[in-house]
């Protein structure tokens, strides 16, 4: 449940400790996709379909022990925290709420939307991809991110490229559709091009 009284430590932790801009932080709030609990917890809102039907949320707590979490009874695989530009056909995957927010910081012509940890094919994904947006992969290039792969399903970074689409988005794109794109990109100037790709991670 929302507590208004926690919200002026949501809010100092975002700021002050994430660097987060209140700007953003504010139309999050009045959307109802971002609130506190009563225990000071940053709660992001994980929601369905075109009626926004709330499935769960991202917990993250604020105090001197920080910590993240999902809220009971969420169902990950039903929907996503998201942000950023409805009619952009931009969209990048981050790990997390907070990730997905500071990457729409910096570019606010695109869609933000966090898979609730390192998962690079979440069960929703598929859908997006056949309503033909261009799909970016933001995970961090830690090991979760590197072990995302263990899935059946590769992660894939430094994928932007000056916005263009790029091969490596590609892959992506056939690792899960099982199919490459019609519009499968030209490789990288100097390197070659795979039908049977493997996986090697942007550093």
């Amino acid at each position: 449940m929302s507590d208004e009284r926690q919200l002026v430590r949501v809010r100092r932790y975002l700021t002050e400790r994430r660097g987060l801009a209140n700007s953003v932080l504010e139309g999050l709030i009045e959307s109802g996709k971002l609130y506190a609990d009563r225990r000071g917890n940053a709660v992001f809102l994980l929601v369905a379909g075109k009626p926004q039907r709330p499935v769960g949320a991202e917990l993250r707590g604020t105090g001197p022990h920080v910590w993240r979490g999902i809220a009971s009874g969420t169902c990950k695989n039903s929907g996503f925290f998201w942000l950023g530009a409805p009619a952009s056909r931009q969209l990048v995957l981050c790990e997390a709420a907070i990730d997905a927010i500071s990457y729409y910081q910096m570019n606010p012509d695109c869609l933000c939307l966090s898979t609730s940890g390192v998962r690079a094919n979440p069960a929703w994904l598929p859908a997006l991809i056949t309503r033909g947006y261009e799909i970016h992969c933001g995970f961090d290039a830690d090991k979760p991110g590197d072990d995302s792969g263990g899935s059946g399903c590769d992660t894939w970074y430094g994928s932007f490229c000056d916005g263009l689409q790029t091969e490596s988005l590609d892959v992506m794109q056939r690792h899960w559709t099982g199919v490459w794109p019609a519009n499968r990109a030209r490789p990288f100037k100097g390197c070659g091009s795979t039908d049977s790709p493997s996986r090697v991670p942007f550093t």
